[in-house]
């Protein structure tokens, strides 16, 4: 073999490869959720941030020019961990719908009413009139994406005609409304949960999608 086509192509000094890139920036994700939960959005700090994920500053900047574009990114990334039933399934296109959004809704409540769910929602609630761009940025990387996501997903069913649906846009709504809204507005006042126990978030989400199903196909 001759020495040209024997050379390797070395990465340039201080490039780091792309999945050491992944879990740095997964790293600083993770610490950015830690601080702003204990301290809020205000009162959170670059420099406790970059701390606790063993990174610079500058690092933190070259990804995130603002806290508020570092708060949007680790919001997106707590929705995708949550909605990723729903968007495998548009493009597989082959599980049932009710084992779906039963696994979406499921997921998502269990997630909004865990202790780190209701910390955020309270933080958010006290410091987004000050914060117009946090509340922004909390909707539209969370419930908002998630909404279109199954909103999506409704449109691929009525493509199949496994649904009959006239407005996904309505239809995507109630779906989120039947399933979270009275149990996050209860959580929204502190009041007792619900659920006792998981079976009965379980129980719960069950029966939310079967109305919902129900109401576009006229069975179980």
């Amino acid at each position: 073999m001759s020495k040209q086509g024997s050379k390797v192509k070395k990465r340039g000094p201080g490039r780091p490869r792309a999945d050491e890139r992944d879990l740095r920036n997964e790293a600083i994700l993770e610490a950015a959720t830690a601080v702003f939960l204990e301290q809020g959005f205000a009162r959170a700090s670059t420099d406790e941030i970059a701390n606790r994920a063993g990174a610079s500053k500058q690092t933190i900047y070259s990804l995130y020019p603002s806290k508020a574009a570092l708060f949007a990114a680790l919001m997106k990334r707590r929705s995708e961990k949550l909605v990723d039933p729903v968007a495998s399934a548009i493009l597989r296109q082959d599980a049932p719908a009710h084992e779906v959004l039963y696994q979406y809704g499921l997921q998502v409540l269990r997630a909004n009413l865990s202790d780190n769910g209701q910390q955020l929602q309270r933080r958010l609630i006290a410091e987004a009139p000050v914060f117009s761009d946090l509340a922004n940025a909390f909707w539209q990387n969370g419930p908002g994406w998630g909404r279109e996501i199954v909103k999506q997903y409704l449109e691929s069913l009525v493509q199949r005609q496994v649904l009959s649906i006239n407005n996904t846009d309505l239809a995507a709504d109630h779906f989120m409304s039947i399933v979270f809204g009275w149990p996050m507005l209860r959580a929204s006042f502190q009041l007792p949960s619900l659920f006792q126990t998981d079976e009965a978030l379980a129980e719960w989400v069950q029966s939310a999608v079967d109305v919902f199903l129900r109401a576009h196909t006229g069975t179980e």
